[in-house]
């Protein structure tokens, strides 16, 4: 039952149907995101039927996954698992600007894929 007021017009937005329709909702979705793919070849593993609200759901999750990938991927680069304060100083201080890629979250199709197995 709905009142008359602020909520009394309902507007109806359909499941886009075309691919072009598509791209664009994955494209401005993942415009912050560092892609390692296309945003046709994740329109193509994406199920069909998603609306705007779906593809965000997904292409978060992607990147959570991505974000645990890159987590974990720089645990394992550290030796001792509870490091102290001055070894964490120590590690970063090492670093150069090479190693900048390795906190650089991209989103690889294989992250998009783990939703449709």
């Amino acid at each position: 039952m709905l009142q008359p007021g602020r909520f009394d017009v309902l507007i109806y937005l359909g499941v886009s149907e075309d691919v072009d329709s598509r791209c664009k909702i994955i494209k401005a979705q993942t415009r912050k995101m560092n892609l390692g793919c296309t945003v046709e070849e994740i329109e193509k593993i994406m199920p069909k039927g998603y609306t705007g609200a779906d593809v965000y759901n997904y292409v978060s999750s992607a990147y959570k996954n991505a974000m645990i990938e890159l987590k974990n991927s720089i645990v394992s680069k550290i030796e001792n698992p509870n490091p102290s304060r001055s070894e964490i100083k120590q590690l970063i201080g090492s670093l150069s600007s090479q190693d900048d890629q390795l906190f650089e979250i991209k989103v690889e199709l294989r992250h998009f894929e783990v939703f449709n197995s």
